[in-house]
Parts: C-alpha cells; structure tokens; sequence
C-alpha cells in the first residue's frame, strides 16, 4: 500500500524550496541550476559503479553505502561546478528579461528542477542498501513519480549522446536491473 511518509515530506519540502529560490533567482540562473542537475543526473549514474570500485580498495564501507557516498558525491560535486558558473556568468554577463517571464519562467524551470533533483534524491536512497530506506521508498506516495525518472534522463542521453560520441563506453545496466528488482518486491 502506498502512503504520505517522511520520504513524500522530504520531497516536498525540497520541490517548494526549489520553486521559491526560482521565483527569486529567476530564469537564467534556474535554467543553469537545471542544466547542472541534469549533468549530475548523467554523470552519477554512469560512474557511481567505477568510481566506487576504485575507492573501494582504500575505504573500508560496504559495498552498498560507498556507492551510495561515492554516487551522491559525484552529484553533489557536478551541481557545484554548475553552482559557480552560474554565479560567474551572472556576474559576467547581466540577462535581464521581462519580469513577468523572468518570475513566472523562474518558478518554472525551478519546478522542473526540483522534481529532478528529488528524483535523483529518491535513486540515492534506493543505491544506498538501507532496508529502511528501501522500504520507505517503495511504500511513498513519491515512488509512483519518481521511481524511474532519473534512469530514464540516464537511458536517453546514453542513447542519444554518449553512444554516439563515446561508442566504446558502457552503459551501467545495473541501476536499471536495481530498480526492477525494487518493483518486483
């Protein structure tokens, strides 16, 4: 049975506190946060494993939660690159579009970026191996969603940009074998 839990509170919160800041940031700035979210949606998928792996001979965790640090870390990082550019392209260059689109266009597109980056959120949390997570997750409100929009970001750029600049470059098949094993429980 699917229920409001504290997993729904979380993305909540998250979901309005992106939508105020873009309502006061606008929308060249929410645009660039976007953009970055989107890159870290990309890049944390795809070497959460490897990165992990290397790691893994210097740091003594288990398995499930180093990946869970090492893929949240990449995220984190990649966001705050995207952070500082948008922060030196806005002191570089003053974008000013009408208020009316810049507000409204701002709470949008910070809309659409908070949805992504609880739904990556919503991924970490499953990667991570905690039972209490796990569970929380599949039984959310959320999970209806959220469940598969960040591998399915992750499946389309692969798709349609890595392999065709990249051929040689795997997929990480295992975050999508992680989450149908997550819908069959």
């Amino acid at each position: 049975m699917v229920r409001y839990n504290l997993i729904d509170l979380l993305m909540t919160c998250i979901c309005a506190a992106c939508i105020f800041k873009g309502r006061k940031s606008g929308l060249f700035p929410e645009f660039i946060n976007l953009i970055g979210v989107l890159f870290a949606t990309v890049f944390s998928i795809h070497y959460y494993l490897t990165v992990s792996a290397r790691l893994q001979e210097y740091v003594k965790l288990s398995e499930p939660l180093f990946q869970f640090v090492t893929f949240s870390v990449i995220a984190i990082v990649i966001m705050g690159v995207f952070w500082v550019v948008r922060k030196a392209w806005l002191i570089l260059l003053k974008i000013e579009t009408m208020s009316f689109i810049n507000k409204y266009g701002g709470i949008f597109v910070a809309g659409v970026k908070g949805y992504l980056l609880c739904s990556l959120l919503f991924l970490s949390l499953i990667i991570s191996g905690n039972e209490i997570a796990r569970y929380n997750t599949r039984k959310s409100l959320s999970s209806l969603i959220m469940t598969n929009t960040s591998v399915n970001i992750y499946g389309a750029c692969y798709s349609r940009i890595v392999k065709k600049f990249f051929p040689n470059e795997t997929m990480n098949k295992r975050v999508f074998k992680l989450l149908s094993r997550r819908n069959n429980q």
